[in-house]
């Protein structure tokens, strides 16, 4: 995407703790949802309503239209920064995933 991103990462009470995997939750627009998605994930783990989870948070940019739009959107007058949606999926399974994979490495791939 040849820009910089901050990435958040919230691990369960008990990841220091034991081996186990973790299903992961990747959550986009994290400076805004970061917070208080956490938490409702680590409440409902701790009330045993879900599996406790990783969570990882990207930032977006201040164009988020860009980001999130698809490729039929490219320069259209409604969306004039839109369709950059390719290049942010493209981020995430290229880039992100690979370094999760080599700094958690210890998500459940099964869920």
């Amino acid at each position: 995407m040849n820009e910089v991103r901050p990435i958040l990462v919230s691990t369960p009470k008990s990841y220091e703790e034991t081996d186990r995997l973790y299903p992961v939750i990747y959550l986009l627009d994290a400076a805004n949802n970061f917070h208080h998605t956490t938490a409702t994930v680590h409440f409902l783990a701790n009330h045993g309503l879900i599996p406790e989870m990783i969570v990882i948070g990207i930032e977006n940019t201040n164009d988020r239209t860009r980001d999130l739009t698809p490729m039929q959107f490219r320069k259209s007058s409604r969306f004039p920064t839109g369709g950059g949606a390719d290049n942010t999926f493209h981020f995430m399974e290229k880039e992100l995933f690979s370094w999760e994979i080599q700094c958690t490495a210890r998500r459940d791939t099964n869920c």
